[in-house]
């Protein structure tokens, strides 16, 4: 049972790379080729990322790299291995650039939101009260309710669901930069279909 649910939080995935740099940059593959899949405009670690964002349960990742014999000559563990955690340390530092450009613009935004919404339910409480009742007394007053919550809504998504999507992204930089992964050699690319990858 132990093993099963350990089997479960792994992703194991296998990319089949024309180059060690289709790693980090998408493989220039035509989607005429034979060779292009679904995910070619995405570089191998842009891909793998992705399917982490996609299953919440994987919390490590055995990926495996199959190269053309020359380039698998050229490229050791450890230099890929290097490549790989600068790259991911770079996204991080990315994503938290981005959480605090999101946490500066949202409090600003709810400020300027809050203040909104003040005066559009103070006018609709005054609209309420001053008239009789009526259909479009009500749609005005249900007009302005609605108005002062959307006010606020975008600086909360903002502030909240951003940091949160944010804090998501991070993780699975965090996972990949740890990641195992194998390099083994394959079939260099067919000089007639371009090159390109695939990946499980």
């Amino acid at each position: 049972m132990t093993d099963n649910r350990a089997s479960r939080k792994r992703l194991q995935v296998e990319l089949r790379l024309p180059n060690v740099d289709a790693l980090f940059i998408p493989p220039a593959t035509s989607p005429m080729s034979s060779e292009f899949r679904t995910y070619s405009h995405w570089s191998g670690l842009e891909y793998i990322a992705s399917r982490l964002y996609a299953d919440r349960r994987a919390r490590s990742v055995d990926a495996t790299f199959v190269l053309p014999p020359a380039e698998l000559a050229s490229a050791s563990h450890a230099a890929v291995e290097a490549g790989i955690r600068q790259f991911a340390r770079s996204r991080i530092e990315e994503v938290e650039i981005e959480v605090r450009a999101d946490s500066s613009i949202g409090r600003r935004a709810l400020v300027l939101g809050l203040g909104v919404a003040i005066v559009m339910l103070s006018l609709a409480a005054s609209v309420a009260r001053g008239t009789t009742d009526g259909f479009a007394v009500d749609t005005v007053v249900l007009g302005l309710e609605i108005g002062a919550w959307v006010a606020v809504w975008f600086p909360l998504e903002r502030v909240f669901w951003g940091a949160w999507s944010h804090r998501r992204m991070r993780r699975d930089y965090e996972v990949l930069r740890d990641m195992e992964f194998t390099l083994v050699p394959g079939d260099p690319p067919s000089p007639a279909s371009g090159s390109g990858w695939t990946g499980g």
